[in-house]
């Protein structure tokens, strides 16, 4: 076909190419599924289009800057073009430039990167990033790095060419496979991309870290690219530390090092681009403890358990301040008056620091990871006491309403896990994200046992009048007893914030679980063979191995150290003594048991389990836990509920709205001389939006907590008082003697200083003496 002379540019040949091979497809009589949903005249009237639009482009007058229905008519054909799936005609608009406007339509982007994954087209992915300054989505970026993987095992000799073809090996490459033998595109390419990518686009951080999380899911689904991919993935890797070195040499406050950690707020929901992933989300999901033992990290994750607000109002270590900003003012007042010190001194100081809480700083302690920790280990504490007495007392009088409540708290637990679900990940299918933690599970599968137990008991009570008399003998009673079991091994995930290092210890545990479970059948395969041949053996002569689970049993015990050789010595049914044979036959056969069992088993076993302990990894196993109780507890303050059964409360005012309100100093309340229920509010927090609370429905739960967890935190602070009083007295009274005692040291001295001072010739020197 001709070729217009206006469109002789840099890039004619390249369409004119395009042009002819569309042409010569059509004139070759190509199917129309080959050519897309369209019809030979339809392609022959767009590949007219597109020469004619390329002349009036090129004559000033731009697709986009024209009137309205032509602007809509050129998106209309450019949405064929991409739709009949000609993905080099595309490429070619795409290098021309002339369509860079219509091409930044959101619609016609996601269209041609579909086009590119489904085609296995990485050189039009690149093309439409550059040319659109379009950024990178998380599906997009699986299928270049999936591309990327088979180049580096083809370059490595990992993999033959020949089987570059096939389907994907991962959810995201549709047709990534293909695109390894595609033109114009290499592994050093995609590489270089990406790197341009982190160093030219926003949030480098996040960029790399989901980077690193796409390669590292690569690896996890394809064996073959762990030896390809690996050496990348330590680069990347090393970036990212390099990047928080940087961030930590700079000495980024709180506020922006958390808006970089965290790019969208959690009510904006889950990111679209890789631009804006959380490097913290992304590191929780690939289980990252060298990216969260950093210590920009390990300064980060302690200031938000603190929080913000608390921070600023106890941010005087000083014991000598006298300031509403120093945690031991009252410690200082009293020992200033000579009660401080002694052997109740770190009690009065914990003392001191729970009254500076309750008075100057209850509304920051609230909004911080650690008052709603603290609110959650009452309520966890009231569960535990509940199920006890349900557990205990079944049938006691008032079990009915004992049983309500717990049905609430079952409820209350299971919203709560809910909420977390839908605004951590997007949506409540993604509740097997959440349950990829061994002890998030744990919690899941628990609240859900004891819901589905409670609902049947207050079934059974509605059904039946006598259940309270017979509850004892019902299924429904063992499995709610059994249920103890995992309610207190829970409790292990609550004090990670108050014992550190049993973070690493929740890990490894978890890693062993999965360990004893894969040794579980190759020793019950072990275990029913020797079961199986005492069964057969001494079913009727011999105690224990009457049928084959009693066998199981005492082999079982057997492996423990509970075993008796003489067991084979005497017949059971008629008291006389074996046969020799029988009983050398018996022991023989016990003693290969506890060789293969309790002796090789077993102790591969251990040595497997020992293999999951990684003392090198424990502080960052350490921090990586306790990162994970503060998100938990940071996602309740930034999205203002609480822990169950109180957030059903909660629940019951969402007509209410919860506009923002700044905080100002109450005039009243230091008229009065009463608590300002807001706390301490320093100049610096007046009028600044870091510092707003919620009114509504959001200030909700700092009324609740007032009415709950604060007059415990007085009460703790009036005993803490009470129990250091007889100390502080003593203390006193140690003080008042020691002064007295000096006193009377100097004024015992004082005649003989006094003469000789007589003889000083300088009355100043006197003078001096008398004020000594």
């Amino acid at each position: 076909p001709y070729v217009p002379a206006f469109l002789i540019s840099k890039d004619a040949s390249q369409l004119r190419r395009e042009c002819l091979q569309w042409a010569k497809d059509v004139a070759a009589g190509v199917s129309d599924e080959q050519l897309g949903p369209h019809s030979r005249a339809d392609s022959f009237e767009m590949m007219e289009w597109v020469v004619n639009l390329g002349g009036s482009n090129s004559s000033g007058m731009r697709g986009s800057d024209g009137p309205e229905a032509e602007r809509q008519s050129t998106q209309d054909k450019i949405k064929n073009i991409i739709d009949s799936g000609n993905e080099d005609l595309v490429k070619t608009m795409l290098f021309a430039g002339h369509f860079s406007e219509t091409f930044k339509d959101p619609t016609i982007q996601s269209d041609v990167e579909r086009l590119a994954i489904e085609r296995g087209d990485p050189a039009l992915m690149l093309m439409l990033i550059k040319a659109t300054r379009r950024e990178l989505t998380f599906k997009a970026l699986e299928f270049l790095v999936h591309t990327w993987s088979l180049h580096e095992q083809r370059e490595k000799g990992a993999i033959a060419s020949e089987d570059l073809g096939g389907r994907p090996r991962t959810a995201g490459g549709v047709a990534a496979d293909a695109a390894a033998d595609h033109d114009g595109v290499s592994h050093d390419a995609i590489e270089e991309f990406l790197v341009h990518y982190v160093r030219e686009r926003r949030h480098p951080l996040s960029t790399t870290l989901a980077i690193l999380e796409a390669i590292t899911e690569e690896i996890r689904a394809n064996k073959d690219a762990a030896r390809a991919m690996l050496p990348e993935l330590r680069k990347f890797q090393s970036l990212s530390r390099a990047l928080l070195d940087e961030l930590l040499d700079d000495d980024v406050d709180l506020p922006k090092l958390h808006r970089l950690l965290y790019p969208l707020n959690r009510a904006d929901g889950v990111s679209r681009t890789i631009n804006d992933a959380s490097p913290m989300m992304v590191a929780f999901e690939s289980q990252d403890l060298e990216f969260m033992s950093h210590d920009l990290l390990y300064t980060y994750v302690s200031s938000v358990w603190v929080g913000r607000q608390l921070l600023a109002l106890t941010g005087i270590q000083d014991q000598r301040s006298v300031s509403v900003r120093n945690p031991l003012l009252l410690y200082r007042v009293l020992k200033a008056a000579g009660f401080g010190g002694g052997p109740a001194s770190g009690l009065l100081k914990m003392t001191a620091q729970l009254w500076h809480l309750t008075v100057f700083c209850s509304c920051a302690f609230f909004n911080s990871p650690r008052g709603r920790w603290l609110m959650h280990a009452i309520c966890e504490m009231a569960f535990l006491a509940l199920y006890q007495v349900l557990v205990v007392s079944p049938t006691a009088p008032g079990s009915l309403v004992l049983n309500i409540i717990f049905f609430a708290f079952t409820v209350g637990n299971m919203a709560e896990i809910l909420h977390f679900v839908m605004h951590k990940f997007g949506r409540l299918r993604h509740v097997g994200r959440y349950a990829k933690d061994p002890w998030c599970a744990l919690n899941l599968f628990t609240n859900l046992l004891l819901l589905v137990l409670s609902a049947t008991t207050l079934v059974l009570y509605a059904a039946d009048e006598e259940v309270q008399a017979e509850r004892r003998d019902r299924w429904i009673n063992i499995a709610f007893c059994s249920a103890g079991v995992l309610v207190w091994v829970r409790l292990l995930q609550l004090v990670v914030p108050v014992y550190h290092s049993l973070g690493p210890l929740l890990t490894t545990t978890a890693a062993m679980v999965s360990e004893v479970v894969a040794f579980v059948f190759p020793y019950i395969v072990v275990l029913s063979g020797f079961a199986t041949l005492m069964t057969g053996v001494y079913a009727d002569s011999v105690t224990g191995y009457s049928s084959w689970i009693e066998s199981m049993l005492t082999l079982f015990a057997a492996m423990l150290g509970d075993f008796s050789f003489d067991a084979f010595e005497v017949d059971k049914t008629t008291g006389d003594a074996m046969p020799g044979h029988m009983t050398i036959f018996g022991q023989v056969v016990l003693v290969l048991y506890l060789v293969m069992v309790a002796i090789l088993l077993l102790n591969l076993l251990l040595a497997i389990m020992l293999n999951r302990y990684k003392p090198e990894e424990a502080e960052g196993q350490s921090q990586f836990k306790q990162a994970q109780v503060v998100d938990y507890y940071q996602q309740q303050v930034e999205q203002t509920y609480m822990c169950g059964p109180l957030n059903l409360l909660h629940c019951l005012l969402f007509w209410l709205p919860k506009p923002p309100r700044s905080l100002q100093r109450s005039h009243r309340t230091e008229a009065l001389m009463l608590v300002n229920p807001d706390g301490e509010v320093l100049p610096e927090m007046i009028n600044n939006p870091e510092f707003d609370l919620l009114a509504g429905r959001g200030e909700f739960p700092h009324f609740v907590f007032l009415l709950t967890v604060y007059p415990l935190l007085s009460l703790a602070a009036v005993g803490g008082y009470i129990l250091c009083l007889p100390f502080a007295v003593l203390q006193f009274s140690a003080n008042v003697w020691e002064s007295f005692f000096k006193v009377s040291g100097c004024l015992r001295t004082l005649p003989a200083v006094a003469g000789v001072a007589s003889a000083d010739p300088h009355p100043s020197g006197l003078c001096r003496l008398e004020r000594t």
